[in-house]
Parts: C-alpha cells; sequence; structure tokens
C-alpha cells in the first residue's frame, strides 16, 4: 500500500521480497520508494535515528521495564537495522538496485586526474610578507574608522568619565589599563587618530571601546621580499566534478587528451615551413607556405566543449601555467558541480577576451605566462590589506596571477576579475599600494638578478564600467587587454 512504502505510519520491514516487479520506470519508483521504507530507522517513537544515537534512552526504557540488556551490542544492533532484499531475478534486481542507491544517474565529486604544472621558470616570483613590528594604530593608515554619531557620543563620555578607573573595573581585565589611556588620550586628540567616516554608528560607549581595544591589536602585514613559485599553486590537484555516470569519464578523456596530447608526427616539417614563411624570399615564403597548407591541421589549443546541457571550455595554451585550463562560457552558467574551474561570469569574459588578444602580450614581453588562482587552495599567493570597516586585517586573493617577463625586467600582474558589485575592493586596492607602490608609480625590487615590480587590474570589460569609477583609481579598471598591456609601461 502507498501507507508503507511512502510513510512513517506503517512498522518498519526488515525483510522485502520483490516478486515479479519488472524493470520499468513504474518498477523503480516503487523499488526507491519501498526500499526507503526498509532503512529508515525510528527506534524509539518520534526519534529517527540509528540504535547507537538513541540507546541511553533505549537502555534506560528497558530498565524501567525490567528487560536486561546486558547482551546487546552494536553489532546485534546493526542487525536489526540491516535490510534484506531477496527477489525472484538476480540480474532485474541488480539493475533496479544500481537505480534505487543512485536515482539522478549522477556520481558523488570525483577528482579530476592529468592536469599538472608545467616547468616553472626562474623568474617567476611571488611576494612573501611579514607582520610588522609596529601596530596599525601607530602608522599613517591607522587611523579609527567612526561615524560622526559615535565620535561624539564618546567625546561626551570620555568628558563624563570622572575616574577612568570605574571602566577599568567595567572591563574587569587588568591588561586593559593602558589601552584604556590610549582610548582616552586619543580621543582628545580626535583628528590625529579618527576619521568621521564610517556610516554605521554602534551608538553604546563601552562596545565602541571594546572595538577600538580590538583595533589597537592589529599589526599590519609588510612586503618582506620575494620567492620562486614552489608549491603555492595547486588548485589542479583538486579540480572534481559531479556528473552523469556516462559524462564523467567522456570529460576526463577530454583532459586527457588536452592536457598530455600526442606528440606532432610532422613536427620538423611544420618548423621548416615556418621558418621559410619568415624569409625574405618571396619564392621560400610561398614554399613555406604551401607546405603548411600541405600538412594536416595539428592545434591542440583549440577550445574543445563539453556538452550535457553545460559547457565547460578546455583549453592547452602554452601560456597558462598548467597543461589544462578548464573554464565556462560567460554567456552560460557553468555547473557548480565542477569545482575550482575558471567558472565565474567575470572570469569567464576576461579569459574569452584574453585568449582572443594573446598577441598583445606576445609583442610587449620576451615571455610570459598566467595561472588562475583559488582563494583556498592557493591562498599563499596574496595582497594582505586593512578592512577599516571591520576593524580587521584581511588578505585579498585575485583571480589571476601574470608572470611577464622582458629582458632582467619582472612584471609580476594580477587581474581581479569584477561582476556588476564593486563592493570593498578600494580598501584591497589601498593595501596594494601601501605595499608595492610609491606615490603611485610601482617600486622596483632587485631580486636574484632581476628587477621585481607588483602591478594590479580590475577588469570589468565594459568601458562605461571604467568611466563611472572615481578619477584616483579609474587608472586600475580595464575593460580591453590592449589597455591593460599599456598601462604596465605607465
Amino acid at each position: 500500500s502507498r501507507v508503507f512504502y511512502e510513510g512513517w505510519s506503517s512498522s518498519r520491514p526488515t525483510v522485502i521480497n520483490y516478486i515479479g516487479v519488472g524493470k520499468t520506470k513504474e518498477a523503480r519508483k516503487y523499488i526507491l520508494q519501498s526500499m526507503g521504507r526498509g532503512v529508515r530507522i525510528e527506534s524509539l517513537r518520534n526519534h529517527r535515528d540509528r540504535f547507537n544515537s538513541t540507546l541511553p534512552e533505549v537502555q534506560q526504557l528497558c530498565t524501567e521495564s525490567g528487560i536486561d540488556l546486558t547482551d546487546l551490542t552494536p553489532q546485534l544492533l546493526h542487525q536489526v537495522e540491516t535490510l534484506f532484499i531477496f527477489s525472484t531475478d538476480y540480474e532485474v534486481m541488480g539493475q533496479l538496485l544500481d537505480f534505487a542507491q543512485n536515482p539522478s544517474g549522477v556520481v558523488d565529486q570525483q577528482p579530476i586526474t592529468g592536469i599538472s604544472i608545467r616547468e616553472i621558470q626562474d623568474w617567476m616570483f611571488i611576494p612573501t610578507y611579514s607582520e610588522s613590528e609596529t601596530p596599525l594604530s601607530h602608522t599613517d593608515i591607522g587611523k579609527f574608522l567612526i561615524s560622526p554619531e559615535d565620535m561624539a557620543t564618546i567625546t561626551d563620555f570620555v568628558e563624563d568619565v570622572i575616574d577612568p578607573r570605574l571602566l577599568l573595573a567595567h572591563f574587569g581585565d587588568s591588561k586593559r589599563w593602558e589601552d584604556i589611556q590610549e582610548f582616552i588620550t586619543q580621543v582628545q586628540n580626535p583628528n590625529d587618530h579618527f576619521r568621521e567616516e564610517h556610516d554605521r554608528s554602534i551608538a553604546r560607549p563601552t562596545q565602541i571601546m571594546k572595538r577600538f581595544f580590538e583595533h589597537l591589536e592589529l599589526y599590519p602585514q609588510n612586503l618582506s621580499g620575494f620567492k620562486k613559485v614552489e608549491n603555492e599553486i595547486n588548485h589542479h590537484n583538486h579540480i572534481s566534478a559531479k556528473l552523469p555516470l556516462a559524462a564523467l569519464p567522456n570529460l576526463q578523456n577530454k583532459i586527457n587528451g588536452i592536457a598530455n596530447p600526442e606528440p606532432d608526427p610532422d613536427a620538423g616539417e611544420r618548423a621548416r615551413f615556418e621558418q621559410l614563411t619568415n624569409s625574405v624570399d618571396p619564392a621560400e615564403q610561398l614554399e613555406g607556405y604551401k607546405g603548411l597548407a600541405a600538412l594536416p591541421n595539428y592545434n591542440v589549443a583549440d577550445s574543445d566543449q563539453f556538452v550535457s546541457n553545460w559547457i565547460v571550455n578546455l583549453r592547452n595554451h602554452p601560456n597558462y601555467l598548467l597543461n589544462a585550463m578548464l573554464y565556462g562560457d560567460s554567456n552560460r552558467t557553468t555547473p557548480p558541480e565542477i569545482r575550482h574551474i575558471i567558472d565565474v561570469e567575470s572570469e569567464c569574459h576576461f579569459i574569452e577576451k584574453l585568449l582572443a588578444e594573446t598577441k598583445c602580450f606576445d609583442d610587449e614581453f620576451d615571455e610570459w605566462n598566467f595561472c588562475k588562482l583559488d582563494p583556498f587552495w592557493d591562498s599563499k599567493i596574496k595582497i594582505p590589506y586593512h578592512d577599516p570597516t571591520n576593524h580587521k586585517i584581511r588578505t585579498f586573493h585575485p583571480d589571476f596571477i601574470f608572470w611577464l617577463k622582458k629582458g632582467t625586467q619582472v612584471k609580476i600582474l594580477f587581474v581581479d576579475p569584477k561582476g556588476d558589485a564593486h563592493t570593498h575592493y578600494q580598501h584591497k586596492l589601498a593595501g596594494y599600494q601601501q605595499l608595492f607602490e610609491d606615490n603611485g608609480t610601482p617600486v622596483l625590487t632587485d631580486h636574484d638578478g632581476f628587477q621585481i615590480s607588483v602591478h594590479l587590474a580590475f577588469w570589468c570589460g565594459a568601458e562605461t564600467q571604467v568611466s563611472g569609477q572615481p578619477p584616483g583609481v579609474r587608472k586600475y579598471w580595464k575593460d580591453t587587454i590592449q589597455d591593460l598591456v599599456n598601462s604596465l609601461n605607465t
């Protein structure tokens, strides 16, 4: 009956015998529902859980009823909770059980393998940081952000405090005595220590003081130097997919083909013909072009698509740090079931523009590479900054890093694509400027025979978004690849 296999109102079976059920769509539904009743456990009324979770209550009830539970072991409990299934046709039942255990046809998150890092060059560096010995509150950027209303509140509060020891008694911590004295001193000199620009008010003086004490404990991060990339980028080891059973091997095979392509059998001839096309002799140029046209097409960098109502583009790009780049389509939603790939719309838009205009980088630099950054798995690559709104030291994780080499100069470029909402980017930009710029110009640092500078760009891909930014920060916003490259020389 429907009551049996859809609800909790009937007794739970421990044995189910299926006779002549068949394997139609209706049979699959029936199997799924009836098995569900067999695996649902309600060892105590209204306690829908396994015996192990409710054993103390079971023992108490049995003791009150005079039932001996000395021999009741976890192994015996597992046997009671087991559902036994019998069928007249083993093969048919096996198919139905497979469906019942995975009715959506989708496997759990499975790792994607075969993606690895190419050779890391000796000019590919990342910045390193160390905690400053000077508290943030003692620096030029360490003013406490507060609303005008709260500033007026604490000013009146300090004037009304007869004895600061009353505040010490309120907070109940002798270590706060110096902080309380500093708070009073700074309130009496507000222009040097406070910025009345906060749009939220706390109102209660003691709560404002508590936030102020947290501010005093902040120590900014300073740039300590640069190091060669080692194992800081490893998100490719954690790419996984939750896809239909038939689709997952298809995706993995395509990735293997892109990441580890068969060698070009005509590589020697192809190189010779390409060299001829650059000749000053028209006859040799013609021979080169004819020779290339006669060779079979070989281009592992062609974008490949995996289609199952979703789109994931695969590309083996010579300048990408990994041997396979997985990215979505800016016009379609990439499935969240594929993790740690380039799937945010603004990031996909940037990649599409970049791949169409890589010549801009080729013309400007001797060598260059780039890579996606994952904020969790690649978290050591970062830009620390002060968030004055919430009074915290945070870390900014840009979405992409570029290494651009020309002679002995190496430019590290962080690119962070933004969508329509550009929230809190000002604090991140300020953190970058304090660490890597001097009066608006990137600082050059000598390291291992190279001159290193660090650059930052926010990508929005729309001219109207760039023009809408305040004049002081507009130069950091880019909407074309050519503008991005040009800005690195200014």
